[in-house]
C-alpha cells in the first residue's frame, strides 16, 4: 500500500513513484524523501514516474496545493531532474495537475500522460533529443 518509489532500469536513470489506492500524505512525503535521495545520489541526469494508475484521487483531508507547496519548500530541485512524468490521472485530479505545473514555479519539468507505457515513451523521445 502507499507508494513505492524503485528504480526503472539498471542504469538508475528513470525513478517510478507508483501510488497505491489509500495512499496518504504521509506516503507521498516517504516517496519523494526516497526519490530525492535516489536522484542526488547520481551523477546523470535522472527522469521520474509519478504513477497513479492504482489510485483516483489524491487524499482530500487537507489541500492538495498545501501539500505540494511543503513538498516544493522542503527540498531543492536536484539539478539533475530531467523531466518528470506524470501518468494515470483523469477528470478532477488530471485538472488538478494540468493547473499547477502552469502555475508552477519551480524549474521542474512536467508531463502528463495516460499510462506508464507513454511516460516512458516520452522519456525516451526527451533522451534522444538530447543526444542529437
Amino acid at each position: 500500500m502507499g507508494c513505492q518509489t524503485y528504480w526503472v532500469n539498471d542504469e538508475k536513470s528513470i525513478l517510478e513513484i507508483v501510488y497505491s489506492a489509500g495512499w496518504t500524505w504521509d506516503d507521498y512525503f516517504s516517496a519523494i524523501d526516497a526519490a530525492y535521495l535516489m536522484i542526488t545520489s547520481q551523477s546523470h541526469v535522472v527522469y521520474a514516474i509519478s504513477n497513479l494508475n492504482r489510485t483516483k484521487f489524491p487524499p482530500m483531508k487537507t489541500s492538495v496545493l498545501t501539500q505540494w507547496n511543503i513538498a516544493a519548500s522542503r527540498y531543492s530541485i536536484p539539478e539533475n531532474l530531467g523531466l518528470t512524468v506524470i501518468c494515470g490521472q483523469t477528470g478532477f485530479a488530471a485538472f488538478l495537475t494540468n493547473t499547477f505545473v502552469r502555475l508552477s514555479t519551480t524549474k521542474m519539468r512536467f508531463a502528463s500522460v495516460d499510462n506508464r507505457e507513454m511516460a516512458l515513451r516520452e522519456i525516451d523521445k526527451i533522451r534522444e533529443a538530447a543526444t542529437n
